[in-house]
Formats: C-alpha cells, sequence, structure tokens
C-alpha cells in the first residue's frame, strides 16, 4: 500500500522498520521514538516512505503511538496520504494503522 507518491526531485527520507526498529517493534516507546522520526524529516521538508518489509507488527500501541499521536500535531488524512509511502506493510497492520489514526482524529472533534 502507497499513500503518496513522490515527484521526481522530491526529497525523500527512507525508514526501514526491520532495522531500526529490530529489538522494538511493538511498544509505545517504540512507536514515539517512530513519530519523533516522520516529524524530524517533514520538518525538513522530506516525505517519508517507511518500509515494512518483512516484518509484521499487529501492534495498536506502536501504530497509536507512531501514527495516531500525529493529529495532536495537526496531522489528518491528507497529511497522512500526501506525506507518507507505506512500504510493503501487511494488510493487518494498514488496517490497525489507519483505524488508530481514524480514532485519534474522531477524539479531537
Amino acid at each position: 500500500m502507497v499513500f503518496c507518491t513522490s515527484n521526481v526531485g522530491d526529497i525523500m527520507k527512507k525508514i526501514t522498520i526491520k532495522n531500526e526498529f529490530s529489538n522494538d517493534n511493538i511498544t509505545r516507546v517504540a512507536g514515539e521514538r517512530l513519530r519523533h522520526m516522520i516529524l524530524d524529516a517533514t520538518k525538513e521538508g522530506a516525505s517519508i516512505e517507511i518500509d515494512f518489509s518483512g516484518t509484521m507488527i499487529a501492534s495498536t500501541s506502536f501504530f497509536d503511538e507512531g501514527f495516531g499521536k500525529l493529529t495532536q500535531h495537526g496531522w489528518t488524512e491528507e497529511t497522512l496520504s500526501s506525506k507518507i509511502v507505506l512500504k510493503d506493510i501487511h494488510h493487518k497492520d494498514e488496517e490497525i494503522l489507519r483505524e488508530m489514526f481514524k480514532n485519534r482524529l474522531h477524539d479531537k472533534s
């Protein structure tokens, strides 16, 4: 699943979950670290490719902390779709990610 496509010349930062989170890819602490990586990259004007190859997370805590809490920084579904490319994400993980994000958006209203 791909949230966005990158135009030629765009800055694209890549985060490989298997490498960056090899010791912990399920906790809120890991999700918080991911969220900060996303926010830091987007402050620099980059789009982000998050590569889930070879992993299955299946953790609401990780996805809520990593993606859901982006709404606290003003992110909308449009922001998410324009800034992040998800590569090789398991369909169940994508469902969890989307649900956590939508729940956080709903909580804000």
